[in-house]
């Protein structure tokens, strides 16, 4: 009995950290921290770390991440197909933002890219 009392805190403490991790998370990625923001992204598409899946929220990120320059981000948004209605509808095209991460010289969105123009 006192085994799965404990393993119940245990299990209560877990969410609260959890809790505690996604909002330090937020704030970290609300002043700017790259990384932080690259991490909600994954968590939003995905569905982990206690933050459901959400490609609204996730696409709200990578856009952010695209804006600064981030190739890697723009190919997604040229690419994804999970976020392919949002980027349109919402957004400035999947075709922007594909020429955005050639220019910003992403190896496979040069391909990309190039496939397209020809």
């Amino acid at each position: 009995m006192r085994l799965v009392i404990s393993f119940i805190t245990l299990l209560s403490l877990c969410q609260v950290f959890a809790q505690n991790n996604i909002e330090y998370l937020l704030k970290a990625a609300e002043r700017g921290d790259i990384n932080a923001q690259r991490y909600l992204v994954d968590c939003y598409m995905t569905g982990n770390r206690g933050i459901q899946k959400n490609y609204s929220e996730a696409y709200t990120w990578i856009e952010r991440l695209a804006e600064n320059g981030d190739s890697i981000a723009q190919y997604e948004l040229a690419t994804n197909s999970d976020l392919k209605n949002i980027v349109n509808s919402r957004g400035l095209g999947q075709i922007y933002w594909l020429e955005q991460a050639a220019n910003s010289r992403h190896p496979l969105a040069l391909e990309d890219y190039g496939v397209f123009l020809y």
